[in-house]
């Protein structure tokens, strides 16, 4: 089964029409794949009949192409939803701060917010830089550029808690611990496709404040960050599953494009 780490995206990425090539990867077509990673992630949270672990006649080979075909798409897609993520994050980071500021005059954090907004306004460019492009790099090439802007972003996240936590009433953490809850919970399923980056960004939102709240002397506090703990186990466990469902999903469609593939081949063949 050959495989390529060629993968062409420029053709899905926001819906513009580039020089199609024919993807080497079991016989599949760059135009029947540009949806395909949305189609699966309906499928990971629609049909519990898949099943989570992947068939067991699968080779290791058929497992790497079908993480090859999920980081494939996956650049895509984020690529196609990362101007409304990057919004959405802005909006909510900026709301977050201002209730903070009101409820707590002086405690609100305007250089963090600004350094986040510094950010996210670097990986929007980046984002519109190549959905814009006469043609995309690999999906490798877009994966890295994306995940470090994931990270960058979630850093300052990670540090927040050092910033605005010392002096605030447990009101005020809740507003900070929840905004980091919702975050992880809007991401989760969209950065599945990439387990670890998922894992890597749920554990830097949630652990540090939590960790720093089971340190406190409020008992209320103490438990805000029993909860954030909980809920960051939750979220591994959901974002594990989606992943494997997805795998089992991109498995099964790869393995039925590549037995009919195989089908038409013997049956040009008997009609020759």
């Amino acid at each position: 089964m050959p495989r390529s780490h060629h993968y062409h995206l420029a053709h899905v990425i926001d819906g513009h029409s580039f020089d199609h090539q024919t993807v080497q990867s079991h016989g599949l077509h760059s135009g029947s794949r540009a949806s395909m990673l949305s189609t699966l992630m309906g499928l990971a949270s629609q049909r519990a009949d898949l099943g989570t672990a992947e068939p067991r006649h699968a080779s290791s080979r058929s497992l790497s192409d079908v993480d090859l075909a999920l980081s494939d798409d996956a650049a895509a897609l984020l690529y196609r939803q990362a101007p409304r993520a990057l919004a959405a994050s802005a909006v909510l980071a900026l709301l977050m701060m201002l209730a903070i500021d009101l409820a707590y005059p002086g405690k609100g954090s305007w250089v963090w917010l600004g350094l986040f907004l510094a950010v996210l306004g670097a990986r929007w460019f980046d984002a519109m830089r190549w959905r814009s492009a006469g043609s995309a790099p690999p999906a490798e090439f877009l994966i890295k550029h994306y995940s470090a802007g994931v990270l960058a972003s979630t850093l300052l996240w990670a540090v927040l808690p050092w910033v605005v936590f010392d002096g605030m009433e447990t009101a005020g953490i809740v507003i900070v611990m929840l905004t980091m809850a919702g975050m992880v919970s809007a991401s989760a399923l969209l950065l599945s496709p990439l387990q670890r980056l998922a894992l890597l960004h749920a554990g830097l939102l949630l652990i540090p404040g939590g960790m720093w709240l089971l340190g406190a002397d409020n008992s209320a506090e103490r438990m805000v960050g029993v909860m954030s703990l909980l809920f960051l186990g939750l979220a591994v466990a959901g974002i594990s599953s989606a992943h494997r469902r997805m795998r089992h999903a991109m498995l099964t469609t790869l393995e039925n494009r590549r037995m009919a593939d195989t089908e038409e081949l013997s049956r040009n063949h008997l009609e020759q």
